[in-house]
């Protein structure tokens, strides 16, 4: 048995763990005899010290003891904590260099954990007024001159949007840079799978669809796969199997097979 320490691990969960092991091996319960056996073969069951069970429970994590466990786990909630205590700082300075139009700075910024940006996002949601001017903000980088600037907020919409930014975003699916243009269907295509839903208007879910058929950029196509997956629209799977039949491509054939597979099961 392999694991993997959790985001944010307790040490009173695993020590809680350490102690369920002991008692299930000592009363005979056969899985737990399994897990003793792969790391301690030797011992008895029916007398496990914790200390033992510790052990085993270390090397299912892939540490050598447990004190190596509780250390790792302890750094690990540190970093954690550390993480978390940023997130105010880091909503304040969204905020900021929204209001100073600071788009650039603000894209950089934006570079953090996954887990972060989504605990700044509920912070910012809290001030409505505030978070509806800095998604305007962002919107309004769908507009710049430099094409950067319009993925990288093409790219931020697909966490901050809603249905206002349908419209701006389906704008850019047509624009020169193939790489604005790909983000947006993505980002379109994270609206329909996100927190805030919004579904996919079929009328661009087609225009997905025909870039993934027809445009001029290998990427282009193959994150128009991507898209047509990640919104799951059971529509949309003809028309991945048709690209399926003609593609010798084995990107876009591995991308079209799994947004086949998410639309499939979204159709139940």
């Amino acid at each position: 048995m392999s694991r993997s320490l959790p985001a944010r691990p307790d040490l009173r969960r695993l020590s809680d763990d350490a102690r369920a092991l002991q008692r299930a091996c000592r009363t005979g319960h056969a899985r737990a005899l399994e897990r003793l056996r792969a790391f301690a073969p030797g011992l008895a069951a029916d007398v496990l010290p914790l200390a033992k069970a510790q052990f085993v429970l270390a090397r299912e994590y892939g540490f050598s003891s447990w004190a190596r466990l509780r250390a790792a786990a302890t750094a690990k909630a540190a970093a954690v904590r550390a993480e978390n205590a940023r997130v105010p700082q880091l909503a304040a300075l969204w905020f900021g260099l929204a209001r100073a139009g600071d788009l650039p700075g603000l894209m950089i910024s934006m570079a953090v954990k996954k887990r972060q940006l989504e605990a700044a996002r509920g912070l910012m949601r809290a001030d409505t007024g505030a978070y509806q001017a800095f998604v305007q903000a962002i919107l309004a980088g769908l507009s710049d001159r430099r094409p950067r600037v319009r993925f990288e907020c093409a790219h931020a919409l697909d966490q901050f949007g809603d249905a206002r930014c349908v419209g701006p975003l389906a704008a850019l699916m047509d624009v020169k840079v193939p790489r604005v243009r790909w983000m947006a269907m993505h980002a379109l295509s994270c609206h329909a799978c996100g927190e805030d839903t919004v579904s996919l208007d079929p009328a661009i879910a087609a225009r997905i669809a025909r870039a993934a058929m027809e445009d001029a950029s290998p990427r282009v196509r193959r994150n128009a796969a991507v898209a047509l997956g990640l919104a799951a629209a059971p529509a949309s799977a003809p028309i991945l199997r048709e690209l399926l039949a003609r593609e010798a491509d084995p990107k876009l054939r591995r991308m079209a097979q799994w947004a086949v597979e998410q639309c499939e099961a979204a159709a139940g």
